[in-house]
């Protein structure tokens, strides 16, 4: 069987791709914030929003694609779909490896496709609802150039999926540097050449240009010694397409849970308070996703590695990979929140002295998120070993944040503080607390656990490295 290693270079990548990716905006803060005004801030965060929508489109194939890729690349002799083959071999299954890159490929298309259409659509009507008579020339090119950029970034988007399948995380967290780090002096460029929201929506489209090229490199060279090829049989496709869609239809019904439990507050804010509210709101909510993402970092990395221990009913290694993850989570979102108070928030009051940030609203969000994206990891563990219970327990959660969010806002006229302590209050009655004793109690973690092996393996590795 062919094991998934994580080497340390492969996490500095994944940390410094997960930071481009969730805080570019925040890099680009003091010139967005300086050149672009309230309106034309709000109207960035509801296109971010609307493609948050449409992204909704991809349905769990990313996450499931890059799933059964990796009991592919590591031996598995067939796929299931609400299980992980008890057959597996010594090496890579080349044949189920072409099988599901060429799925992918017809897939993500489609859906390319139909994320397309609804923005031109029901995207456009929901803008101009928005903005009214006040959309501008440069607005509507923004938001045709921004379509494109979309379509563009979701259809090439499965090489990141091929690649963090096969355990290649440096290379699928490299391609993401290279793309965000263009878009980012693209867009320093553009918009103080006075070129306002059109300037960052092009350093956009072209960043998902680099992405494309940059996927396409480092796949074939990683997988230049498996003999893949492009022709495979219509019914091979359709039994791949079966066993992948098995698990795929509940990570996309997680993943629409998810945007209704917390993006879909920034259409509600626009839609229901204003654009200078929704401007706030949404650059609160980014930086504290950044800290939240940084933590969780550790785990995308060894994704791979704990898929394949799954696959390999190694209970060891998937105990160690738990424990240290968790860990390292708490560490990081503690850390990082602390620099976000000491410097995150003075040096966002002073670029912008109008914006009046709340301690509470910001501390509270910062709770929020901890224990939120706390759940999601569990729940990525859970869904490694091909099975997805906490489907139901998301969808209901996410219509009840949802419903108690218009009423904070439309009837207790709570404004934004309404819609964090709704979906504060709706996860913390169950998601929040169970999906991690669930996966403790399923692989016989005790949670004292988690600090002494997770100290003990980081202090390990450390020693290793100074001797």
């Amino acid at each position: 069987m062919t094991k998934i290693n994580v080497r340390r270079q492969d996490l500095i990548w994944v940390y410094a791709s997960r930071f481009l990716a969730i805080g570019i905006n925040i890099l680009l803060l003091p010139l967005i914030m300086r050149y672009l005004n309230d309106d034309e801030l709000g109207l960035w965060y509801v296109f971010s929003s609307i493609a948050q929508v449409v992204n909704l489109f991809d349905f769990g194939f990313n996450s499931t694609i890059a799933r059964h890729m990796t009991y592919a690349w590591s031996g598995a002799g067939n796929l299931e779909k609400n299980s992980v083959s008890k057959e597996y071999g010594k090496g890579t299954n080349s044949r189920l490896v072409s099988e599901i890159i060429v799925t992918c490929r017809l897939v993500y298309f489609v859906i390319s496709l139909a994320a397309l259409l609804v923005m031109a659509s029901i995207g456009s009507a929901y803008l101009y609802g928005v903005v009214g008579n006040e959309m501008t020339q440069n607005m509507r090119l923004s938001w045709m150039i921004y379509m494109l950029s979309v379509f563009l970034n979701m259809f090439y988007g499965y090489w990141s999926s091929l690649l963090q399948g096969i355990g290649a995380v440096a290379e699928r967290s490299k391609m993401s540097v290279f793309s965000k780090s263009a878009q980012i002096v693209l867009a320093s460029v553009l918009i103080m050449s006075g070129l306002g929201l059109l300037g960052f929506v092009v350093s956009y489209f072209i960043s998902g240009i680099i992405l494309r090229v940059a996927g396409k490199i480092y796949f074939v060279q990683r997988t230049r010694q498996v003999p893949i090829t492009r022709k495979v049989e219509t019914d091979k496709i359709k039994k791949c397409f079966a066993a992948v869609w098995g698990t795929a239809w509940k990570d996309g019904v997680v993943m629409f849970s998810q945007y209704l439990s917390t993006q879909a507050n920034t259409l509600l804010c626009a839609y229901y308070i204003d654009l200078a509210s929704t401007s706030m709101y949404g650059v609160i909510t980014q930086v504290v996703s950044v800290v939240a993402s940084l933590a969780a970092s550790y785990f995308t990395a060894y994704q791979p590695a704990y898929s394949s221990a799954c696959l390999r009913r190694d209970i060891d290694e998937k105990k160690r990979i738990i424990c240290v993850t968790d860990f390292v989570y708490k560490i990081v979102f503690i850390g990082g929140t602390a620099v976000l108070f000491v410097v995150g928030f003075p040096l966002l009051h002073y670029i912008r002295p109008e914006m009046k940030v709340s301690i509470l609203f910001a501390s509270l969000m910062c709770l929020f998120y901890y224990f939120f994206n706390q759940k999601d990891l569990f729940a990525s563990m859970i869904a490694s070993a091909n099975e997805v219970p906490f489907w139901p327990a998301y969808v209901i959660s996410s219509v009840c944040s949802l419903l108690l969010s218009v009423i904070m806002v439309r009837v207790f006229h709570m404004g934004i503080m309404g819609l964090v302590l709704a979906q504060f209050a709706v996860n913390m009655a169950y998601n929040c607390w169970y999906w991690p004793a669930y996966t403790m109690k399923k692989n016989k973690i005790r949670y004292w656990d988690i600090y002494t092996v997770g100290f003990n393996y980081l202090k390990s590795k450390i020693s290793l490295q100074n001797t």
